[in-house]
């Protein structure tokens, strides 16, 4: 999910850094600092999420589930086989 919307991985970072600062050693004892040039491409990312006007393509559900053959040979082979489960 966070890979087809960044926005959403944005909040999830948002609500980890307010939720769970205390996980990050560098927030939670304010060793942390916005350096310039970060700072620069922070501004460029909400410039970019802020034009963002499409909705994100959300991948198709599978109308069928897929069907998984698992044989496995025991002198230590193993052949899975993944047939249907396409949108």
């Amino acid at each position: 999910m966070s890979k087809s919307c960044p926005p959403f991985h944005i909040e999830v970072t948002a609500v980890g850094l307010r939720k769970l600062r205390a996980h990050w050693g560098p927030i939670n004892n304010y060793a942390a600092e916005v350096r310039p040039e970060a700072d620069e491409m922070f501004h460029e990312v909400q410039d970019c999420v802020d034009s963002w006007d499409q909705p994100v393509p959300i991948p198709p559900v599978p109308t069928e589930k897929p069907r998984i053959t698992i044989k496995v040979d025991p002198p230590g082979s193993v052949i899975v086989t993944v047939e249907g489960g396409q949108g």
